[in-house]
C-alpha cells in the first residue's frame, strides 16, 4: 500500500456583520379626515410628511418590502433631476435618498420599480428618451455604495428604454426593453437577460414591431414586463399583435416563443401596460383600456380589465371591466386604465387604476380569482388625499400583513407624487412620504455627545441647531448615509417667575441616549417647565417623545456659591438602565447645590434623589467629603453604582464614589490630588471584573489628564497613562484634556482626548489594560480660516466599538463647521490576530478534490492562508472523499500576529477481497470500497511468510468507478498445491 501525508493549516476568518436597519413602531394617528364618498369609518392618516432636498419626484415603480423598509424608484427629481432610488421604512419614517442619477454613464430617469437580492437592488433607467440614450440596468447596494451600470443600450438591436421591472434567477436578470431601431425590420422591443456582473447580454427575443399606425403584427410590439415560471419567462406587450397588445412565453435560452392570447380591442379591453402574476396554471393581468390610455382623456367604453388566462394560452376570462366614466373628471365607481400589475393573497387579486373612481383620480381595488367581490379599497381623491394635481400613474401594489403598499406619480403635498399605505379592508390609507422639490434641513450641530449602535443605525444627540437651535436627536447609518432628525427640541422662553428659560421638552442635549426596546431614554441640561433640564423617552422612530421628569428651577444661592433647588439641575450626564429604573446624575442642585445622583422610573413616576453631595466651605476652593458637580453618568454592577464627582473631595479636584441603587452606603472610593493621579474626572467609569477604569481629565505628570485603574473597593489604584506636555500652541502627539468615557475591547481601553495632538484638536487613541502599548490611533487635522476641515475637531465624547470600527464625534470643524460623525477602522490596531496555513497531501488527494476548513467554515484549498482569525484555539477539519481515509481533525492554537501552519495526510482506503468462490480449477475474486479508478495488484503466495516482493502477482488491473472489481485467477486450484494465499494491494 503506497501512502501519503496531507498538511494541516488553520484558517483565520474575517468576521462580517450583516445588521438590519432598526425599524420600530407604526406613527400614531395625526390626521382624522372624512372624506366625501368614502365609507363611514374610513380613517386618513398622514404617517409622515417630509420635505427634503434631493429626494425625486413622480415615482412612478413599485414598491418592494424587505423587513420593515420599503425601496422604489423616483423617476424625476434629486439632485441633478434625472430621478432617485429611495427608501423608506413602512410606517413612514426616516425616508432617504440612496442614489441620485446624474445623466452621465448611469443615465437617467429610472421608471420600473426595483429588485432585491442579499444587499443589492437592481433596476433600469429609461435614459434621457431624447434618443440620446437608451436607458441601462444598473445595481446598487441598499446603503447607497457600490452603484454600476451593468448594461447600457444601444438602442439598435439590444432594444432602448427598459419599462418594466427585471427578474432575478441565480445570477440571471431578464427584461423587457419596448424599443429597438426600426431599420432592422424588428421595431418592437426586445426580451433580454443579462448577468448580475454585467456579463454575457443576450437578446432572447426581438418583436417585429411596425414604424407605422396602426401597429400590428405577430408578436407583439413594446414589452412591458416578466414573469418567471421554471425556464419559462411569460409577459405581455402594451402593443402590436392586432395592435390592441399580447400576452406571450419564451423560454429562458430564447427558444418557443409562442403569442398566447392576442388582445382585439373589444371587450376584453386592450393594451396591457404590466406584468403578469401565476399561480398554479393560471396567469393573472390587467389591460388598460384605451389602446393605452393616452394620459387623461379616458375612453368612456374601454377602460381597462382585469383577466386570466392559462398558461397554454387556453380559458382567457374577463374577471372585471372596469366601467365607463361619466363628466370632465371622468369619475364612475371603480376606477379606469388599470396600468399596473396585480398582487395576489389567497382566493384575492389586489391592483391599483390610476384614473376613474368617484373623484377621477384613481382607485385601489380588489376582485376574487373567480371574478366576484370586487371592491373599491380606496378613491384618490384630487382635493384632499392627492392634493394639488391628478394621480399621474399609480403603481402596483406589494402586500404585507393586511397592509398594501404602493406609490403614485403625482399628487401629493407637493404634486410629486408620494408613497401610500392602505388596509386590505379599505379602512385605513396613510401617505408615507410626499416627494418635493427643495425644503430646509435642520439636523443639528455641535454633537457632542457618544453614539449608541444598533444594528447599522448610530443614535446621537447633537446639542445645538435644530428648528429652535436648542438641540436634536439624529440616527445615521454606520456609512454616514441617511441622517435624520428624530426630534428637534422646541424654544424656550423666559419666565420671569423663576428667573429662567422653560419649554416643554428640554434643551442643549449634551450626553448619550440608552436604548430599551424601541425607546430612547436620555437627559437634556437645560429647559423643559423649570428651566433647570429633563428626563425624556421617545421612539426610535421619532415618534411619542414624553418628558418623564422636568428638574425643578433653580436658584443661586450665595452661602453655597451654587443652583439650589429641592431635586437636582443641569443633568450633563447620559443614563443608565436596570428593570424599569433609569439612574443618573446631576452637576448642580439640591438643597447643598452640588449635585445629585438620582433615580426614576421608565413611566416618569418615582423620582428619588439617592445622594445630595454635601456643602463645602463658603470660599476658597470647593473640599468635601464625598465630590461635587457629578458631571459623568454612572454604571451598575448588581446593586452598586459607581461614578465620578469632577469636584470636591479633599483636594477639591474630585472623587470616585460607590452608591447602593437604593441610595445607602455612599462610600467615597479615591480623592483625586492633582499629582500622578489626576484630577477633574469628567466622564463616567467602565468596569471589567472588579476593576473600574477612567480618565481624569487635568492631572497627571503634565498636567493634561491621566487613564488610570482602581478596584471596586477603592484600593490599588494606578495610573496607566499620562497625556504629555503640550507646547504654547497646545500640540502634542498624544492629546491633551481626555473628557469622555473608555470604552474596553479584550485587553485594550479606546478613547479620546478632546484638544492635543498634531494640531490641537483632539486624538483618538488606545492603551493596554497594563498601561502599555499607548497609540495615537487618529489626530484630527488642521481647520482652515473658517475653522473647517474634512474629519472635526474636539472630540468630547465616547466612542462605540463595532467589529473593527471605531464609531464617535467631533463636536467642532468638520465641513461646516459644527462636528462630524467619524469611523475609524481598526484593522491592525488592538488586533489579537494570526493566520493559519494548511497543505494537504499527498497530491493525490488533492486531485481527487480533498479540502480543508477552518471552525467548520468554507472550504479551503491545500497551501492556502486564512488570515484575520482570533487568538486562541481552532480547529481544522478535512473533507470526505471517495476512496481515501481523511485526517482526523486538530486542534490548533493562533498566536497574534503569527502564521501557524499545520499538516494533514490523506490515505487511501484500502480494498477489501469480500468474495473468493472455486469454480473448477479456477478462483473467482471481488473486492469493494477501492479509489475510484485506481490500479490493484492480486497477488499470490503458497508461503505465507515469504516477503511481499517475492509473492507472483495474478491479475492487474483498474478498480470501477464505485471502486469494485471481479476477476478470475484461472487454474489455481490444483490438487498438488494444499494451499494458495492472496493479497490485494492497491497502486
Amino acid at each position: 500500500m503506497k501512502n501519503g501525508s496531507i498538511l494541516f493549516m488553520k484558517d483565520q476568518r474575517r468576521r462580517i456583520c450583516v445588521n438590519a436597519l432598526l425599524l420600530t413602531q407604526v406613527l400614531a394617528t395625526n390626521i382624522a379626515l372624512m372624506m366625501p364618498g368614502q365609507m363611514a369609518g374610513q380613517t386618513f392618516t398622514t404617517l409622515y410628511s417630509f420635505s427634503s432636498t434631493s429626494d425625486g419626484a413622480v415615482p412612478d415603480g413599485g414598491l418592494i418590502l424587505s423587513g420593515n423598509t420599503l425601496y422604489g424608484t423616483a423617476s424625476e427629481g434629486g439632485t441633478w433631476g434625472w430621478g432617485t432610488v429611495f427608501k423608506i421604512n413602512a410606517d413612514g419614517s426616516d425616508y432617504s435618498t440612496i442614489y441620485n442619477f446624474t445623466n452621465g454613464s448611469d443615465e437617467a430617469n429610472p421608471d420600473a420599480g426595483l429588485i432585491l437580492s442579499g444587499n443589492i437592488l437592481y433596476g433600469t433607467t429609461l435614459g434621457d428618451q431624447q434618443g440620446t440614450t437608451f436607458g441601462t440596468v444598473f445595481k446598487v447596494n441598499i446603503d447607497g455604495t457600490g452603484f454600476t451600470t451593468l448594461y447600457s443600450f444601444a438602442g439598435g438591436t439590444d432594444g432602448g428604454y427598459p419599462q418594466g421591472d427585471l427578474v432575478l434567477s441565480g445570477n440571471m436578470l431578464y427584461g423587457t426593453a419596448v424599443y429597438s431601431e426600426f431599420e432592422t425590420g424588428l421595431g418592437g422591443g426586445t426580451v433580454f437577460e443579462v448577468t448580475t456582473n454585467g456579463t454575457g447580454f443576450t437578446t432572447l427575443h426581438s418583436f417585429i414591431g411596425s414604424p407605422l399606425y396602426p401597429e400590428t403584427n405577430t408578436d407583439g410590439q413594446s414589452p412591458v414586463g416578466l414573469l418567471l415560471s421554471g425556464n419559462t419567462l411569460y409577459g405581455t406587450t402594451s402593443g402590436g399583435g392586432m395592435q390592441f397588445g399580447t400576452v406571450f412565453a419564451v423560454n429562458t435560452n430564447g427558444t418557443g416563443f409562442k403569442s398566447l392570447y392576442v388582445f382585439t380591442g373589444q371587450n376584453e379591453g386592450d393594451s396591457p401596460q404590466a406584468g403578469l402574476i401565476i399561480s398554479g396554471n393560471t396567469l393573472y393581468g390587467t389591460s388598460a383600456g384605451n389602446d393605452g390610455f393616452g394620459g387623461g382623456t379616458v375612453d368612456v367604453n374601454t377602460n381597462g380589465s382585469v383577466f386570466s388566462l392559462q398558461i397554454d394560452g387556453t380559458d382567457f376570462s374577463i374577471l372585471h371591466s372596469f366601467t365607463a366614466t361619466s363628466g370632465s373628471a371622468f369619475t364612475n365607481a371603480d376606477g379606469a386604465n388599470p396600468s399596473a400589475g396585480l398582487i395576489l393573497s389567497g382566493n384575492t387579486l389586489y391592483g391599483t387604476a390610476p384614473y376613474g373612481g368617484s373623484f377621477g383620480d384613481g382607485t385601489v381595488f380588489s376582485v376574487n380569482t373567480n371574478g366576484t367581490g370586487f371592491k373599491t379599497l380606496y378613491d384618490f381623491s384630487g382635493n384632499t388625499v392627492v392634493l394639488n394635481q391628478f394621480t399621474l400613474y399609480v403603481s402596483g401594489l406589494i402586500l404585507s400583513g393586511n397592509s398594501l403598499y404602493g406609490a403614485m406619480g403625482g399628487g401629493g403635498s407637493f404634486s410629486n407624487g408620494m408613497a401610500f399605505a392602505v388596509s386590505t379592508n379599505g379602512t385605513r390609507f396613510a401617505p408615507l412620504h410626499n416627494f418635493a422639490g427643495t425644503s430646509i434641513n435642520s439636523d443639528g450641530a455641535d454633537p457632542g455627545a457618544g453614539l449608541i449602535l444598533y444594528g447599522d443605525l448610530l443614535y446621537g444627540t447633537a446639542t445645538q441647531g435644530g428648528n429652535s437651535g436648542n438641540g436634536t436627536m439624529f440616527v445615521v447609518n454606520t456609512n454616514g448615509t441617511c441622517l435624520t432628525t428624530l426630534h428637534s427640541f422646541n424654544a424656550v422662553s423666559y419666565n420671569s417667575s423663576i428667573r429662567g428659560d422653560t419649554n416643554s421638552d428640554g434643551a442643549d442635549p449634551q450626553a448619550s441616549l440608552v436604548l430599551a426596546g424601541n425607546t430612547l431614554y436620555g437627559t437634556a441640561g437645560s429647559g423643559g417647565s423649570g428651566g433647570s433640564g429633563t428626563v425624556f423617552a421617545f421612539a426610535t422612530n421619532g415618534n411619542g417623545f414624553t418628558t418623564l421628569h422636568s428638574f425643578a428651577a433653580a436658584d443661586f444661592d450665595s452661602s453655597s456659591r451654587d443652583y439650589t433647588n429641592s431635586d437636582g439641575a443641569y443633568p450633563q450626564a447620559g443614563l443608565i438602565l436596570s428593570g424599569n429604573t433609569l439612574y443618573g446624575t446631576t452637576i448642580y442642585g439640591t438643597t447643598n447645590g452640588n449635585g445629585a445622583v438620582f433615580a426614576i422610573n421608565t413611566d416618569g413616576t418615582g423620582f428619588t434623589t439617592l445622594h445630595s453631595f454635601t456643602p463645602g466651605p463658603a470660599s476658597g476652593t470647593l473640599t468635601n467629603g464625598d465630590g461635587a458637580y457629578p458631571k459623568g453618568g454612572l454604571i451598575l454592577s448588581g446593586n452598586v453604582l459607581y461614578g465620578t464627582a469632577s469636584a470636591g473631595g479633599s483636594s477639591g479636584v474630585g472623587t470616585l464614589f460607590a452608591i447602593n441603587a437604593g441610595g445607602t452606603g455612599f462610600t467615597t472610593l479615591h480623592v483625586f490630588t492633582n499629582g500622578s493621579d489626576g484630577a477633574n474626572p469628567y466622564a463616567s467609569l467602565i468596569l471589567s471584573g472588579n476593576t473600574l477604569y477612567g480618565i481624569a481629565s487635568g492631572g497627571g505628570s503634565s498636567g493634561n489628564g491621566t487613564v488610570f485603574k482602581v478596584g471596586t473597593d477603592g484600593n490599588g489604584f494606578t495610573t496607566l497613562y499620562a497625556f504629555s506636555e503640550t507646547d504654547t500652541n497646545g500640540f502634542n502627539n498624544d492629546g491633551a484634556y481626555p473628557y469622555a468615557s473608555l470604552i474596553l475591547s479584550s485587553n485594550t481601553l479606546f478613547g479620546t482626548a478632546s484638544f492635543g495632538g498634531s494640531f490641537g484638536h483632539g486624538t483618538v487613541f488606545a492603551v493596554n489594560t497594563d498601561g502599555s502599548g499607548f497609540t495615537t490611533l487618529h489626530t484630527f487635522s488642521d481647520t482652515n480660516a473658517n475653522d473647517f476641515n474634512t474629519d472635526g475637531a474636539y472630540p468630547y465624547a465616547s466612542l462605540v466599538l463595532s467589529g473593527k470600527s471605531l464609531y464617535g464625534t467631533t463636536s467642532g470643524a468638520g465641513t461646516s463647521g459644527n462636528g462630524t460623525v467619524f469611523n475609524i477602522s481598526l484593522s491592525s490596531v488592538g488586533a489579537e490576530q494570526g493566520s493559519l496555513q494548511a497543505t494537504i497531501a499527498p497530491s493525490a488527494a488533492v486531485s481527487a478534490g480533498a479540502h480543508w476548513q477552518v471552525d467548520g467554515g468554507t472550504d479551503q484549498e491545500s497551501g492556502a492562508t486564512v488570515t484575520n482569525i482570533a487568538k486562541g484555539s481552532h480547529t481544522v477539519s478535512f473533507t470526505s472523499i471517495s476512496g481515501w481515509n481523511a485526517p482526523a481533525s486538530q486542534s490548533v492554537a493562533i498566536t497574534n500576529g503569527a502564521t501557524t501552519t499545520v499538516t494533514g495526510v490523506y490515505t487511501l482506503v484500502a480494498p477489501n477481497l469480500d468474495g473468493i468462490t472455486p469454480s473448477g480449477t479456477n478462483l473467482v475474486l471481488s473486492g469493494i470500497n477501492g479509489q475510484s479508478g485506481g490500479t490493484y495488484y492480486l497477488l499470490m503466495s503458497t508461503n505465507l511468510a515469504l516477503p511481499l516482493n517475492q509473492w507472483k502477482p495474478v491479475a492487474t488491473n483498474v478498480l470501477s468507478a464505485s471502486g469494485n472489481f471481479t476477476i478470475t485467477a484461472i487454474n489455481t486450484v490444483t490438487p498438488n498445491v494444499p494451499q494458495r494465499f492472496f493479497i490485494l494491494e492497491q497502486q
